[in-house]
């Protein structure tokens, strides 16, 4: 760029200031030159010798006598050096090239220097720690250096100084010189045809000096187009041709290099989005490559790359770039597009030029390559090798010199490179030859010596043979590289080439041609005629190389791009892609004008060599890619009968990569000859008398090798499949197609149900002129379709573009015409089903492979509705997929059948005159469409007056008629099948958010509301009988919930609320006359719901004058009185008769047709050993095994091999004694680690868990056992529940609706400590892979619920009421408690039923139970050990307490001894004071109610509550009421005597025991004064033995009671109740009696004066907070009057005692405090040399104390927590 703008810029410049002379140099003429000296200044490294100075120059500056010698004496002494260098800057000012730029000359030896403020600042800052001539110090200057500056210039003559702060045109040598490259250039916009050309500099250059800034050139004339070749100068007018090896573009853009991102005309963007077009940060878009650019997101799937720039054109022009693209054919594209229109870029591993044209104005022009999300092919990408872009600007303002190796051509649009033995480099004019003795290949920057020759730089062709033998040359390879002197070997004579293939040896030795019909090998000597049926290809060989002949056809062999040698090269046994190649090269063998005369191939072997991962083969027929190959392979490419041009293209972007050839055949060529004979092709047969096969007729095929054409069977055609084999494909299902049709029918668009046996006709739907649609999926591809005729679309093409017709076709979302499929080969109808009831027909098209799936075609289902209001209607917007399959819908007046007699309703009228009015109507609002009404008229009334059975019908002759096929009827009843199908009904519901019933299947649907009522009116006839039946099936989904069935307003049945599984059926009566028939659904959860179905009534008519059809898939029972299902595996036929399915197909439950049987998978059996004992572990006997499938038997058995490898292990728990597995014996555990039984440690006990459904633990068990119970119910249910599996538990296959229920009864026991509970896994699956359901959704609403004894517990898919369905194979684990509903009991059994229910409402799922474990079930095994707690001891493989009385020790009960209690589970016995004793039971302290607590001081704090003891206390809380004696106990009257406690709850009718013992918990003591109200301790109260009397669920029950200190004005005479929980209480009790008892020391005694009856009045005062009696005042002798006259000296020198003892005493202590902390670390220091070993007894003497340890005693220097230390005082 800069040596292109300096080109740009060199007028201008030129015009400003030429380099300086005599004339021009600032400075004195004394030192000028002519011509600048060539002279490196010492001192002024930075200078290139350009200078207007002459070499004396130099010494001036060395011995200091210049121009600025005098500065120095500016400095006082000898300047830093720091200081040095920087002034030495003013000395090299003279000799610089651009001194004219800052320094001009004023005249009279005057001249002015622009300095930069900048170097100011920088002298500043080097001379700041100097100081000046004048004394004063350069640091005293302001910083920046400005004034600095001005003082220092003055001291040189002559000299005016100017200070520019831009820096741009001014002297700072520390800054690099300006070049062109820092101007920027702008020309104003064209007016009146003149425009300016305006030199700025570019914002944020830093330089100065270099060039100086030109002035602006104005009235330039424009506008000026310049053509290609041509630039127009700055500042002129006329075009001039760019000079040589340049080039430009008339104003355009040509970008072939890669190394960076251009910067200047185009700027471009690049990122990475998906497939909506948000942006991602994964990858960063295209990638940079030096010769290309790639998109760079290889295997990245569901990502684009995106490369995008905006330019603006001047006039009209173009743009044009070269790529290629290899990736997933038809998925993965490159796609070019100008602002919104978007361009495919075909496919293609070679790089393709393509040119687009470009209006003129403001363009986005973006590529971007896709990704689809799967597979890869070849690199995987899409690579850009160059991009021109022509008229950015009315002309070129410069031309581009071509890179090095390069030169222009001759109109200098275009760089080739440097034929061989030239080269170039910048500068160049042109390409110069290499010298003698030095070689270059093309495109060369320089030339190689030239090496000596050796034997690869030539290679040996051969003459025609002569005889037998023939010569061998040899001839330099080109281009020759080795040295120009080299000799090649001499002609040798050798033998001939043996013979090809085809041909044999003849006269003179030389090969012939077999005759047509007859092949050979190799160097045959004869040919062989082909047998019967067969033929013999007419081929081309080539397996030899050194003789080649293309007589046969024309080649040309040729190169591209940096070559080497010149094309491929013919050696000996090879054919190969040249050497030397440099760069990008693309090397071509092409097979002109090749005559096919019948259908054939083309094929040939390539490997390859060196560094194969830029380089690759591509084969073009006719210029259509065939295939490519980076790796060695062989390839065929089928060829039709014709002229072709055959391509074998080496593309190759590494310089040592090479590709070789070993063989090429033409199969089928004009002039060939064979090597084998082929039978005729599938689909072709031999005509007599001609050569080669010829295809069947229409509708005809044969086997290979067959002499004639046989027709296909009926309901098939002839089809070339994708592995181009000739089948019989069946038509579509339920067409009928005669033998040896051509294609299949339609049945002009006609179609009968089997199940319903209605007619269906879309003749309307048929568009004859084009294919209807679009429908647009979420991707953006575009759907469209035709019915019954083939029709095309503008955009249904294929990858040449050519139209493409047929019944179906699907567009990319990015290409604007293509198609990537075009089916509608196959036609078929089948019925379409809404909640079971069929509501129109399904149209599948098919015929072509499906990508994803083996063996399977790709279908499209379009399921037309019947809607009667839609008229011929239209495609739905919306589309959903599946694998292999595409469903769309159209609701159309066609979707409904063609009106028949079921749709007519038959009304008749009273009799009269024994005749009777008759009417008929449109059933249903007419949902069908063609048809007209009979006429109404009169009948008999004999006709409608007959009474029928169940099973028949009233006929027209008046009689009772059988029912026939697949009809039923109830005689004179009905059996409502839907809305459509009840009498007069209405739904509605209560509630803002509530909705009514609807219809769902063969169901009727509450809606949601408290209630959601459904009511019809039905009237039952008199006459029929007195007791009309009644009855119908309802189900529940939630727990919650409940529904109500009443008959006239009374409420006659109930279901709910709480655990209902399945179906439930009611039956009642009727009497004669109307009833209104009320189902009211209630339920606060939006997710539940009701269902009713099979709602019968009898006497709705004397006899029903027509059978109804049973509903497909049923059929009607023996009795023609019902519908049912056809048995397993068994599907309907229209007469309602059952037929079985193939033994490849199956059938259960609710699906319509036999599917094909999937391999069988894990779910379908299980293997059954027979001999399980026998090879249990440790065992070497092979198991004798069998499979067992499971019913239904759905998969392909044929495909089983079971078989058992090695021996079982006894299931977990188990041991192997005697051959037999066997449970621990009693009082051992199952130790899962060793796999044996183990005894339990003292205290501890074993405890059980039934385990189940675990992989490791194969049972042998083929049936549940006696502890589970299953069922199933549902028209979707195909067995009775759920399947055992022995290592697994499934919910069964169920198709439809179905609830699948499993129980398990488990009878468990808890232990202290140890709480039953249960965990399993549970596994939601789809429908088994491989098993294809028609009209049947996989995995659609699946939940599991699981109870406990009917409680529906929040696990699994249940949140708060509310079902989710589970994700699909991921595992979820559960694990709860089991507590019994009525409290716990040690030692007490609890049964639970464990409930699992799996529900369905349509299509098929199944949920796995695995590793399923029951802890403390009482019928399990023993697996482990569980020690009891402190107070309880093992018994009877029980943990029970120790009596009161007993304390646990050594996991035995230890009875209390003398003067000591205990409760019952006590691990210690508890002393009583001296002033209470143990009571009978020893289970406490009788005694006052008082407690004992530490004070502050250390002394002893009564708390005394005898007076709270004297009587029960009561309290009431909301509905509860609390009996409370704080010490003693006692046993309420509601409980047996056994129970004893302190604290009562009743509550709820029932009486609670909430503490049987009870603890002290001291929290504040108050100091003596203190009167504040404090918490001063706590009483708890617990009870762990009487559970039977806890409230429900209470282990432990607790209360505690928190005392607060308060004077007795704020006593309160009961506790206040907080809080009640369900297993405790919380109170407080704000009491006198939280105080502490009083003392002496609490009263004063305050005396009165003495009477006159010789008596005084005593007061005793409380003077502290306590608990304590008032004592009265006291009248006592005056004589007992305490009077002391010397009470002040008394006490003065008690004071002055006291201070004395203290004193001494202080002394004493602190010299006892030293003697004991020398002692004390001796005593530490004797710890450590004796370890912790201990004699029996020690005594340590601490100065004058003992201190005695025993034995058991624990020395511990970091707590004294465990140190008993008695003192002597």
């Amino acid at each position: 760029n800069g040596v292109a703008l300096s080109l740009l810029l060199l007028l201008a410049i030129s015009c400003r200031a030429q380099l300086p002379s005599v004339g021009s140099c600032p400075f004195s003429t004394q030192y000028t030159l002519q011509h600048p000296a060539e002279k490196v200044v010492p001192g002024c490294p930075s200078l290139d010798g350009m200078s207007c100075c002459e070499a004396a120059y130099a010494d001036s500056i060395s011995s200091n006598d210049d121009y600025f010698a005098a500065v120095d004496s500016f400095f006082s002494g000898s300047a830093s050096d720091q200081c040095k260098e920087r002034l030495s800057d003013l000395h090299c000012l003279p000799c610089r090239s651009d001194s004219h730029i800052f320094a001009s000359s004023l005249g009279q030896d005057w001249f002015s220097v622009r300095v930069c403020s900048s170097w100011c600042s920088l002298l500043s800052t080097a001379c700041a720690g100097d100081t000046l001539a004048s004394g004063e110090l350069v640091s005293t200057y302001p910083a920046n250096g400005i004034q600095l500056c001005r003082d220092l210039f003055e001291v040189v003559p002559n000299l005016v100084l100017d200070i520019d702060f831009e820096n741009r045109e001014c002297y700072n040598p520390s800054l690099r010189p300006c070049t062109a490259d820092d101007i920027e250039i702008i020309e104003t916009d064209c007016i009146s045809s003149k425009t300016t050309l305006k030199f700025l500099w570019k914002v944020g250059v830093q330089c100065t000096g270099g060039v100086s800034l030109p002035s602006d050139i104005t009235d330039i004339l424009c506008p000026i187009n310049c053509e290609a070749g041509q630039y127009l100068p700055l500042g002129t007018s006329d075009c001039v041709n760019c000079p040589p090896d340049t080039i430009s573009l008339s104003g355009g853009e040509f970008i072939h290099t890669w190394d960076e991102w251009p910067s200047k005309n185009v700027i471009f963007h690049t990122w990475c989005q998906d497939a909506r077009g948000n942006k991602l940060t994964t990858c960063s878009g295209w990638a940079l490559g030096h010769n290309l650019i790639d998109a760079n997101i290889t295997g990245q799937h569901g990502v684009d790359s995106v490369l995008q720039t905006v330019v603006q054109l001047a006039h009209n022009g173009f743009v044009e770039f070269i790529a290629r693209v290899e990736a997933e054919r038809g998925f993965d594209f490159l796609e070019f597009a100008i602002d919104d229109k978007a361009y495919a870029m075909p496919y293609s591993q070679d790089f393709q030029t393509l040119r687009y044209e470009l209006s003129a104005g403001h363009h986005t022009l973006t590529w971007k390559f896709s990704k689809d999300f799967s597979d890869n092919h070849g690199v995987d990408t899409a690579q850009i090798f160059s991009i021109e872009i022509s008229s950015l600007e009315e002309h070129s303002r410069e031309c581009t010199p071509c890179p090095q190796g390069w030169t222009a051509n001759s109109e200098r649009t275009d760089c080739h490179p440097c034929p061989v033995n030239t080269y170039s480099q910048a500068g160049f004019m042109e390409c110069k030859p290499c010298e003698d003795g030095f070689y270059s290949l093309s495109g060369s920057s320089n030339c190689t010596v030239r090496p000596d020759c050796q034997e690869g730089d030539y290679h040996a062709e051969y003459l025609p043979c002569q005889g037998t033998h023939r010569e061998k040359i040899y001839v330099w390879n080109e281009p020759r590289i080795c040295k120009l002197d080299g000799k090649l070997p001499d002609t040798e004579n050798v033998t001939c080439a043996p013979c090809t293939h085809g041909t044999y040896v003849g006269d003179l030795g030389r090969c012939l041609p077999c005759p047509p019909g007859e092949h050979s090998g190799m160097n045959a000597t004869s040919c062989t005629p082909c047998p019967e049926g067969h033929y013999a290809p007419q081929s081309l060989h080539y397996h030899t190389w050194d003789e080649i002949s293309f007589a046969e056809v024309d080649y040309e062999n040729y190169c591209f791009g940096s070559c080497g040698t010149s094309g491929w090269r013919f050696m000996d046994e090879y054919l190969d892609s040249g050497i030397d190649h440099t760069g990008a090269v693309h090397n071509y063998f092409v097979l002109r004008n090749v005559e096919f005369v019948e259908e054939g191939f083309f094929d040939f072997n390539i490997t390859f060599g060196g560094d194969t991962s830029l380089c690759f083969v591509d084969v073009y027929v006719d210029g259509s890619f065939q295939w490519s190959s980076s790796y060695d392979r062989s390839a065929k490419s089928l060829i039709s009968v014709g002229t072709h041009d055959i391509s074998i293209e080496f593309v190759s972007f590494s310089d040592t990569c090479i590709a070789k050839v070993s063989y090429i055949e033409l199969q089928g060529v004009a002039g060939g000859t064979s090597d084998n004979c082929l039978p005729c092709p599938q689909g072709t047969t031999v005509k007599e008398g001609l050569h080669g096969c010829f295809p069947c007729e229409p509708g005809y095929i044969s086997s290979g090798g067959s002499e004639a054409c046989e027709p296909c069977p009926k309901n098939t055609f002839p089809l070339e499949n994708e592995n181009r084999e000739w089948v019989c494909k069946d038509c579509g299902v339920n067409t009928f197609t005669p033998a040896g049709s051509p294609e299949c029918s339609t049945n002009e668009c006609t179609f009968t149900s089997p199940g319903s046996g209605r007619v269906y006709n879309l003749s309307a739907l048929v568009n004859p002129n084009e294919l209807w649609g679009p429908v647009v999926d979420s991707f953006g591809w575009e759907y469209y379709i035709n019915f019954c005729e083939s029709a095309g679309h503008p955009k249904c093409v294929d990858y040449s573009g050519q139209p493409q017709k047929g019944k179906y076709c699907v567009v990319s979302p990015s290409f604007d015409v293509w198609t990537s499929f075009s089916l509608g080969h196959i036609q078929g109808y089948v019925p379409y089903y809404e909640g079971g009831e069929e509501v129109g027909v399904n149209v599948v098209f098919s015929g072509d492979s499906c990508w994803w799936a083996i063996n399977t075609d790709e279908t499209v289902e379009v399921a037309v509705i019947c809607d009667p209001d839609a008229g011929l209607g239209a495609l739905d917007e919306e589309l959903h997929h599946s694998t292999c399959a595409t469903y769309l819908t159209w609701r159309s007046l066609y979707g409904c059948p063609v009106c028949n007699e079921a749709d007519v309703v038959t009304t008749y009228g009273e009799c009269v005159n024994e005749e009777r009015e008759v009417v008929y109507s449109w059933k249903n609002n007419k949902r069908c469409h063609g048809g007209s009404l009979p006429p109404s008229g009169k009948v008999p009334c004999t006709l409608s007056g007959m009474v029928c059975d169940r099973g028949q019908f009233l006929d027209t002759n008046g009689a009772c008629a059988e029912c026939q096929g697949n009809t039923f009827s109830l005689g004179n009843g009905h059996r409502y099948l839907g809305f459509n199908d009840l009498a007069p009904f209405e739904t509605f519901c209560i509630g803002d958010d509530c909705s009514d019933w609807f219809t769902t299947g063969s169901a009727l649907q509450s809606g949601h509301g408290s209630p959601s009522t459904l009511r019809i009116f039905v009237s039952q006839l008199t006459g029929v009988g007195d007791l009309i039946p009644v009855q119908f099936q309802a189900k529940l989904s939630g727990e919650n919930s409940h529904l109500v069935f009443s008959i006239d307003g009374v409420e006659t049945w109930t279901i709910g609320p709480g655990l209902v599984i399945g179906y439930k059926e009611f039956k009642g009566h009727l009497t004669p006359g109307p009833h209104a028939l009320t189902w009211q659904f209630f339920s606060d959860n939006q997710q539940d719901f009701a269902r009713v179905r099979d709602i019968t009534t009898g006497a709705t008519t004397k006899s029903v004058l027509e059978c109804t059809r049973c509903p497909f898939p049923l059929v009607a029972n023996l009795e023609k009185d019902g519908c049912v299902p056809c048995p397993p595996n068994y599907a309907p036929n229209e007469d309602g008769t059952c037929h079985a399915c193939p033994w490849t197909h199956f059938r259960v439950a609710d699906m319509h047709n036999c599917a094909r049987r999937p391999p069988c998978t894990f779910s379908s059996y299980f293997t059954n050993i027979t001999n399980l004992n026998e090879v249990r572990c440790p065992s070497s006997v092979e198991a004798i095994s069998s499979v067992q499938m499971f019913e239904p038997e759905y998969c392909n058995t044929a495909l089983l091999t079971p078989r058992i490898e090695g021996c079982i292990p006894c299931p977990t728990g188990y041991v192997k004694v005697n051959g037999n597995c066997e449970e621990c014996p009693t009082g051992q555990f199952y130790n899962v680690d060793s796999r044996t039984c183990q005894s339990a440690d003292t205290g501890a006990i074993v405890y059980k868990v039934s385990r189940y459904f675990f992989s490791e633990d194969v049972t042998g068990l083929s049936t549940w056992p006696s502890l589970f119970t299953t069922s199933c119910s549902g028209s979707g249910c195909t067995h009775d529940g759920w399947r055992w599996r022995d290592t697994v538990a499934d919910s069964g296959l169920h198709i439809g609706e179905a609830d699948s229920s499993l129980q398990l009864k488990a009878t468990t026991r808890y232990d202290i400590g140890i709480t039953p509970w249960i965990e399993f896994t549970i596994t939601m699956y789809s429908v088994p892979i491989g098993l294809e359901l028609e009209n049947t959704e996989v995995g659609t609403d699946g939940v599991i619920k699981f109870y406990i004894n009917g409680v529906l517990q929040e696990v699994l898919g249940t949140s708060g009421g509310k079902t989710v369905p589970l994700t699909l194979a991921v595992p979820q684990k559960v694990r709860l408690e089991l507590v019994p509903a009525h409290g716990i009991n040690f030692g007490q059994s609890s049964e639970y039923y464990l409930t699992w229910v799996y529900s369905q409402t349509s299509g098929a799922s199944f949920v796995e139970i695995s590793n399923l474990t029951v802890s403390g079930n009482m019928r399990g095994v023993s697996l482990g050990q569980h020690f009891c707690p402190e107070g309880w001891v093992p018994q009877s493989g029980l943990c029970v307490p120790c009596p009161a009385g007993t304390a646990e020790s050594s996991h035995t009960c230890v009875p209390c001894g003398p003067g000591e209690t205990a409760f019952a589970g006590s691990s210690s016995c508890t002393t009583c004071r001296s002033d209470s004793k143990p009571s009978a039971d020893k289970t406490q302290c009788n005694g006052d109610c008082a407690f004992f607590a530490i004070g502050s001081d250390l002394k002893p704090v009564i708390y005394n509550l005898s007076n709270a003891a004297s009587h029960t206390h009561t309290m009431t809380h909301h509905d509860a009421t609390i009996f409370y004696q704080p010490c003693d106990l006692y046993t309420h009257n509601d409980l047996p005597s056994s129970s004893t406690g302190y604290i009562y709850l009743v509550q709820g009718g029932k009486t609670y025991n909430m503490g049987s013992q009870f603890s002290f918990v001291p929290r504040q003591i108050l100091k003596r004064q203190e009167t504040t109200k404090a918490h001063t301790f706590s009483l708890t109260y617990t009870d762990i033995l009487d559970v039977g009397n806890h409230p429900e669920g209470c282990l432990v029950t607790d209360t505690t009671i928190d005392f607060f200190c308060v004077p007795v004005s704020e006593s309160t005479p009961e506790p206040t109740v907080q809080t009640i929980n369900q297993c405790s209480i919380y109170m407080k009790w704000n009491t006198e009696l939280a105080c502490r008892a009083c003392v002496t020391e609490d009263y004063t005694k305050v005396e009165g004066p003495c009477g006159p009856t010789g008596s005084a009045t005593v007061y005793r005062t409380k003077n502290a907070t306590c608990n304590g009696p008032v004592f009265p005042p006291e009248e006592i002798p005056c004589d007992e009057l305490v009077v002391n006259e010397n009470y002040g000296i008394i006490l003065l020198s008690a004071i002055a005692g006291i201070i004395l003892v203290a004193g001494i005493v202080c002394l004493v202590f602190t010299f006892q405090h030293r003697v004991l902390d020398r002692d004390y670390n001796a005593l530490l220091a004797r710890e450590d040399d004796l370890g912790p070993s201990r004699d029996a007894s020690k005594v340590v003497e601490l100065g004058d104390q003992s201190v005695e340890k025993s034995q058991h005693s624990n020395y511990s220097s970091d707590s004294d927590s465990n140190t008993e230390i008695a003192l002597s005082d």
